[in-house]
């Protein structure tokens, strides 16, 4: 059995569940969602349960702003880029100086 559904129709499944599913997602990525409360969880006996919707959720959100994991993680937006590519966005008003 690897997950249930909720009353409310919500799939819990165990974090390992979660991590087998989503590739490159780092328990210690889950976990820290789940500290913040991006994503619900329920602690069943001596595991940790979560709700499957809310791991897409956030995963698919931190990929659509180009969050890249990792030590170092940034977001991907000015990562190869040269100092004057950076710029000539910011001249054309695409990136805010405080952005960059």
């Amino acid at each position: 059995m690897t997950g249930v559904v909720g009353p409310d129709g919500t799939e819990w499944i165990p974090t390992i569940v979660a991590l087998d599913r989503v590739p490159g997602l780092s328990g210690w990525t889950l976990r820290s969602w789940i500290r913040r409360e991006q994503v619900r969880s329920q602690r069943v006996g001596r595991q940790v349960w979560v709700a499957w919707g809310d791991v897409l959720e956030v995963e698919a959100a931190a990929h659509m702003v180009g969050w890249r994991r990792g030590r170092r993680a940034q977001p991907a937006g000015g990562v190869g880029q040269t100092a004057d590519q950076i710029a000539q966005l910011g001249a054309a008003g695409h990136v805010r100086p405080d952005q960059c």
